[in-house]
Order: C-alpha cells, then structure tokens, then sequence
C-alpha cells in the first residue's frame, strides 16, 4: 500500500528536528512491518497542529493526496494532524474523497462509516479542547510576566545573552557587550544617515550573524532599529506597556531620534533610483501564506505593477492578486500612526495576515430551533458571498418553515422538523465552499494561462471541465434543476 508518512511537533524552538525525524524513522519501520510501501514523508517542525498557522508540509501532504495516487496516511497519533475539529474534519474529508485510508502508528482512524466519523471528530474535540486549555495557561502566564516587565523566553534577543535556565527569568536579558556594541552603533550610523542597506551589507560582510545564525536581511536590520526593547521597554501584544526587568542598551533620546528618522515616509532605505516594487519580499499571500511575487500584470495594452501568488507549480497557490499602487499607499500612509494607547505599524507587523477584503463563514451550528425559537438565513448559517448564496439559501429556508408551519399544529415540532430539513443542507454548503472556493474557476484558470491574455475561455478550459467544476456545488447548494423542479 502505497503510503504517506506525516510527522509534527509543535514546540522546537532550536529547529533541531529531532523530534519530527524520530516520528519520521518510526513510523517508517511500522509501515515496513506491516507490509507499505513509504513513498513519501511530509514534516512540520516547531509547529501548532492548534492554531491555524501556515504548515507547508501539512499543505504538502493535502496536495499531494490530490494529484498523486496516495493509498494511506501514518501518523503517531490523530492530533498530529491537527488540534482542531475544522481542520481535522477537512482532512479526513479530503481523505475519504481520494480513498485514502487514515492510520496511526496503534490503528486505523474510521473516517468513512458514520460512527467512526463520530468517533474521530469526539477525538479531535477532546485534542482541541486541551490545546486550548494549554494555551489560556499560558496565556495567563505571558499576561503576568509582561506586567511584571519580564521576558517570555524563546530565542534570546540580539545584544542580550541567553542566560542561566536555572536562575531568575530576569537574568535571561543581561546584556552581551560584544553585541551591545553593534546595537549602539547601529543606532549611531542611522543617526549620521547611512541607509539601512548599507548597514546589512557591512555587517554580513563582516560576518556578523542574527542570534538564528543567519545573516542580516534589511527587515532584520530595521526590526533591531525600532524594538522597544533596547530601551528596557515592555512590548506585549504589539503594545508597549511600561518597564522592563532587564537593562537598556540604548538611551530614550537616541532610540526616539532614531524612530522619527525611520519613520519618515520620505526615506528611502536603499541607494539607486525609486524602486519599483516597494513591498518586495515583504507581502505574503493570505490564503496561502506564500511570499507574493512583484511583476506586471497583463493585460492588451496595459502593463501594471501587482504583487502576486506564484501558480502551484512554483509553490505557491495563484489566487491572490493585489494592484500594487493602492497597497503600497496604504503601508506608506500608516507608518507613522504611532499612539499612545496604539502603535499601528507595530500592530500590521505582529498581524499573521492581513485582509482587505475578507471572506469569512463561521463553522455550521449543532442546533437552530429552540423551543418556539427557531434560526433562518445568515443567522443560521453565515456563508461566503458565492453568487447571492446567503439569500439563496435562505428563500430556501423559508419553503421549508413554511411547509413545516402548515404540516404541524405544535409549533415546536414544526420548528424542530424545520431544523432537520435545513441544517444538514446548509452545513455542507458551509464546508463545500472551504473545499472549493467560489474562486476555483478563475484559480484553474490562471494556473493553466500562466495569469497571460487568452482570446476564448474555451482555449483554457472546456465546457465539460467547467460544469465538472460547478455541478458538485450546484448539487451540495440545492441548485441543480432537479432541486429547483421539487
């Protein structure tokens, strides 16, 4: 059986591997005991399976289920695939879809009778459940640590050393003179005017690396320039509120000259002419998380500049397309919205992504009607805008009660008969737009075209795969004419 193997951990924070690679050889030798073959193996290393961070080899994994003929998945447990229904749901989903079977390293995951998707989706809540009785804990403990003006721990910060794990967490700031020295002089060069390029450049010329071990990109740089910290100032939740337990390296007045110098829109943190792309290597895609590529977008007799998502074959996903002018406007513009109680910069920096305009649903509910309390339309079931498909759906919703309203003289059972016919339908259409957007259309065919000018749609795709591509949807929403005849 052809099988792949998928390991994770969420916590690595010196990105040693060794935990992911322990999962990896074991769950190789399982497979070999039990007569696989392991044609593939997918990792994701120091990352949550809880939150809804960006996992590329679970993405990986996803991908290659669909384009590849993936007879099984192996891993050491249900919760390494992930710690949240909606995800894990989704997955197995996607799993029973491509007939792949979903196995532990003690057993199977029953995904395709209806007990054992009760079975699984209860583990799954139970895994979600302690994730995020975990991170409250924590998160407590990071709220009282910031008052307190107290580091959080991870990788140590660049001027400061890593300290003694086993004294006071105020001893893991103390400072490091040989680093504290290019702290200070690094603040001293902005201040005599040298370009934040020009100081990357020096120091990896002199191999001055990144507490990662890394060299120096112009981000690194300017996020050294403006962190609060060097002045023994607490940041917590891209917030500065108040004191710190550690010493500074900078002084107040040279750290804020520096900010208002770094902070002028009309500085330009490179030598040449006016750059082309002002957000190169620093706008990411929101659906994927892919670093969006600069270049022209075509169209007859236009050329404008876009920032967008490489097609999948270059590893990207190419479904996002921004115009670049009014994205760079907007970064420009915000620079220098510093407040007292809120530092907007600091704030966009610390935002995993950012939507201008989002597309959101919320997961389908348990229940709607209540006694003689009953849901209907986006109260019921918030959807994705995918051709009038709230409104849609609820002119569906309201067939139904009325029909249930005329079949009942008890109201609460006419409500409860209600829920029955509508929740289910409403759900899938909920979890149906996830799997597949209402942008598929134009995702196939822009990775087909390359996002290049085309004279007939019928040159990029055929009638037959565009209503392959539609039917599914039609079906699952209620809209196929055999649905609309009833």
């Amino acid at each position: 059986m052809r099988t792949a193997v998928y390991a994770r951990i969420s916590r690595d924070p010196e990105e040693q591997r060794e935990g992911v690679d322990r999962q990896i050889e074991r769950a190789t030798k399982i497979a070999a005991e039990r007569g696989w073959q392991v044609v593939d193996t997918f990792a994701d290393n120091d990352l949550s399976g809880f939150k809804t961070t960006r996992r590329p080899g679970f993405e990986a994994l996803r991908d290659r289920i669909v384009s590849d003929g993936i007879e099984a998945v192996l891993v050491q447990h249900q919760d390494r695939l992930a710690r949240n229904v909606q995800t894990f749901r989704n997955f197995a989903d996607l799993c029973r879809d491509h007939d792949v079977r979903l196995e532990t390293w003690s057993g199977p995951i029953e995904i395709n009778s209806a007990t054992g998707r009760f079975t699984s989706t209860v583990q799954s809540a139970v895994d979600e459940h302690y994730s995020a009785l975990i991170s409250e804990k924590v998160r407590v403990v990071v709220d009282e640590r910031a008052r307190l003006g107290q580091p959080n721990g991870g990788r140590r910060a660049f001027g400061y050393l890593a300290g003694d794990p086993t004294r006071s967490r105020t001893h893991n700031f103390e400072i490091d003179p040989d680093e504290a020295d290019v702290v200070r002089e690094l603040y001293a060069r902005v201040l005599a005017g040298e370009s934040i390029r020009a100081i990357r450049i020096d120091l990896n010329a002199r191999q001055i690396l990144t507490t990662a071990g890394n060299p120096f990109n112009n981000r690194g740089v300017r996020e050294l320039l403006i962190n609060p910290r060097y002045i023994a100032m607490r940041t917590h939740r891209g917030n500065v509120i108040g004191e710190a337990a550690w010493e500074p390296i900078i002084d107040r007045e040279t750290f804020e000259r520096a900010q208002a110098i770094l902070g002028d829109p009309r500085r330009r943190d490179y030598t040449g002419g006016p750059r082309t792309y002002y957000l190169s290597g620093l706008a990411y895609c929101g659906t994927c998380g892919h670093r969006l590529v600069a270049r022209p977008q075509w169209r007859p007799n236009l050329n404008v500049r876009s920032y967008g998502c490489p097609a999948r074959a270059e590893g990207g996903c190419g479904g996002s397309r921004i115009i670049a002018q009014p994205l760079e406007d907007f970064i420009r513009d915000v620079q220098s919205w510093k407040f007292d109680w809120l530092d907007v910069p600091a704030f966009f920096r610390a935002a995993e992504v950012v939507l201008e305009y989002p597309m959101v649903d919320k997961d389908p509910l348990p229940a709607w009607s209540f006694g003689r309390v009953t849901l209907l339309g986006d109260a019921a079931h918030p959807m994705v805008p995918r051709g009038s498909n709230g409104a849609g759906q609820a002119i569906l919703d309201a067939r139904a009660l009325a029909d249930c309203l005329q079949k009942h003289s008890d109201r609460t059972a006419a409500l409860k008969d209600y829920e029955t016919q509508r929740l289910q339908p409403t759900s899938s259409v909920v979890l149906e737009n996830r799997r597949n957007p209402p942008d598929a259309v134009l995702r196939e065919v822009y990775e087909r075209t390359g996002d290049r000018p085309f004279r007939s749609i019928d040159e990029v795709i055929s009638v037959a795969e565009l209503k392959a591509l539609t039917d599914r949807y039609k079906r699952v929403a209620g809209y196929d004419q055999a649905a609309l005849r009833q």
